[in-house]
């Protein structure tokens, strides 16, 4: 189920609280693409309410908490290509898409270890 995005902002304003989170997405994006800051647009911005934790980008595998969770849709554009960012109202953003993150595993298993237990430097 896609999340509804609530109205959408007035030209050159950002809705309540994103001003930060577009920052880090925007800062996520350059890094990716070794380009500056000013060479990315913010095509749109719009609040949404995730209907889990996976920001509506869920990975193979993963498991998310069920809690609505508020966030935002970031439309940006560099390069003359578009990606889309998911993100909380915090800290978290996620590029959705075939450019997104690569499913890394959260604890990873030393060959020798135990199945299930963290991987210990030195072990």
């Amino acid at each position: 189920m896609t999340p509804e995005p609530t109205p959408s902002f007035q030209e050159g304003e950002l809705p309540p609280g994103a001003e930060r989170i577009v920052r880090l997405a925007v800062e996520d994006l350059a890094r990716r693409l070794d380009v500056s800051l000013e060479e990315i647009l913010v095509i749109s911005v719009e609040a949404v309410e995730w209907s889990d934790t996976s920001l509506g980008c869920p990975q193979p595998g993963m498991m998310y908490a069920q809690v609505i969770t508020p966030g935002f849709r970031v439309d940006l554009e560099a390069e003359g290509e578009r990606y889309k960012y998911h993100t909380d109202t915090g800290r978290h953003v996620v590029l959705c898409g075939e450019d997104g993150p690569d499913v890394i595993p959260l604890m990873p298993v030393a060959p020798h270890g135990i199945p299930g237990k963290p991987q210990v430097p030195g072990d």
